[in-house]
């Protein structure tokens, strides 16, 4: 279990909205990020969106915050990369709903990615379950990669991966067609390798 974080909100954070706050952080972020300069502007950027995240439960806060100011895409001269940290927001963001955190951290689950000791399945299916319960059609897709297994092994459900492709690919979703696409291209369960259905696919 990792520490929770803390962050103290000031006078002025308090006095200002979400909005305004996530407004103002968002023009560092593209400021520090475009000049490659990350001093005391980067520093208040960071710890405003730390008080949106703790204080505010700002979903889009907790994923900047795990994705780049902590996680795979921190840019190196920033020197604030701690995957620990990152995976904090990011299991609190997915706690609180946020259904592209979920996902992701179905992702960290599948692979076993950092700091992640190793992968589970069984966490994966419950992470992609909770977004895709709650209509997200690229958690739709990755519980189906894992329910529906590979050509050399059957998966645990390879019908319920086909209906959630389904599913997502008659809400239009464009990784409803990469997943058939990858399907034709390795043959599985109820869909034999077919290159020219595969290439179709990603059309």
């Amino acid at each position: 279990k990792l520490p929770a974080e803390t962050e103290e909100e000031t006078e002025a954070d308090v006095a200002m909205s979400t909005d305004e706050l996530h407004s103002k952080a968002t023009a560092l972020l593209h400021e520090c990020v475009g000049s490659a300069e990350y001093g005391a502007n980067w520093e208040e950027c960071v710890r405003i969106f730390r008080v949106l995240a703790i204080h505010r439960k700002h979903g889009p806060s907790r994923i900047v915050l795990q994705k780049w100011v902590y996680g795979c895409d921190a840019p190196p001269q920033q020197k604030k990369k701690d995957e620990a940290k990152g995976f904090w927001f990011l299991v609190n963001a997915a706690n609180n709903g946020d259904r592209p955190s979920q996902t992701t951290l179905g992702t960290f689950h599948a692979q076993g990615l950092a700091p992640l000791a190793s992968p589970s399945v069984a966490l994966a299916i419950k992470w992609y379950q909770k977004a895709a319960q709650a209509g997200c059609c690229q958690a739709m897709c990755c519980l189906a990669d894992v329910l529906m297994g590979t050509a050399e092994k059957k998966g645990l459900s390879p019908a319920k991966a086909a209906a959630l492709v389904k599913e997502a690919s008659d809400r239009g979703s464009a990784d409803a067609h990469k997943t058939y696409a990858i399907w034709h291209l390795e043959g599985v369960e109820g869909l034999p390798k077919d290159l020219q259905k595969a290439e179709q696919r990603m059309r």
